[in-house]
């Protein structure tokens, strides 16, 4: 008996979990516990925000759950794996560190976490039913991955400035960032949770929406905001970070953002009244 399209979805988010859920289990018991507790703070403080302000929306615990742990595990697995790929690569073309953060890394990351939201469209329906449920469920994701990726990146900041520079990297890294990849997979989702096209189509433009915003901000944001939270292009950080450096970065993060919420909060209000009718539709 042939499987059906969800059935076929399930199984590959199922085959796709084991490796990852193992690769994570890794990762937490080898990442120390004040590097742990650093990732996790301000991520669940963003992420309970998210899950507050969607509120009212239908949307089961279960689904906001699902997402957030494929952002984490799944989309993080299959993303390191793929930027450590590209990397080798990359050294063997001749490529360097820059091509990789541009080029590479945006459309892998992007990739990984697109992929579990439109697994979820076809193995859960009832779970990604329009653009707001994909742009809560692509949020969630993106805070998820943040989490993640945010073991190695406090890791190397502490090295780097010792506990202030923790403290630094955390705020920014955890708050900012966290922010950041909501907008971006949430851009995705808003495109995958959409009707106007197939699946894969509608895969493809969120990826290619979500990616831009993502190269951005690799190229122009990521760098000024490292330098001003260091102080320092390389080496150890100074214990002061110079305040015009810091300012100029947050301008420039919050330019480069404003695309990505502009069109978030305008397919939100949009769709705003076919969610109603949705919910009333419910039995």
């Amino acid at each position: 008996m042939a499987l059906s399209r969800p059935e076929r979805a399930r199984i590959g988010l199922a085959l796709l979990a084991l490796p990852a859920a193992v690769w994570t289990i890794d990762l937490l018991l080898a990442t120390p516990l004040l590097i742990l507790a650093a990732s996790s703070v301000p991520v669940v403080l963003v992420g309970s925000a998210i899950a507050a302000a969607q509120r009212g929306g239908g949307r089961s615990r279960a689904s906001l759950a699902c997402a957030a742990l494929w952002g984490s595990a799944g989309a993080a697995f299959l993303a390191t794996t793929g930027n450590e790929l590209a990397r080798a690569w990359l050294r063997d073309a001749g490529g360097g560190r820059a091509v990789a953060a541009v080029a590479i890394a945006p459309v892998v990351e992007e990739s990984t976490k697109a992929l579990g939201l439109a697994l979820l469209a076809v193995a859960a329906p009832r779970w990604l039913r329009n653009p707001r449920d994909g742009i809560v469920l692509g949020a969630l994701a993106g805070v998820g991955f943040v989490w993640t990726e945010n073991f190695l990146y406090l890791g190397v900041s502490m090295l780097q400035g010792g506990e202030e520079g923790l403290v630094r990297t955390m705020l920014v890294r955890g708050v900012l960032g966290g922010a950041t990849h909501a907008v971006f997979t949430g851009c995705a989702g808003a495109v995958i949770g959409g009707q106007a096209a197939g699946i894969v189509a509608r895969t493809l433009a969120g990826l290619a929406i979500a990616a831009a915003q993502h190269a951005a901000w690799n190229g122009l944001a990521a760098p000024a905001i490292a330098t001003a939270l260091c102080g320092a292009t390389a080496g150890a950080c100074v214990p002061e970070p110079p305040l015009p450096a810091i300012l100029r970065a947050a301008i420039l993060a919050l330019l480069l953002l404003l695309p990505g919420i502009v069109f978030l909060a305008i397919t939100w209000r949009r769709n705003g009244n076919n969610t109603r009718r949705e919910e009333l539709a419910e039995p």
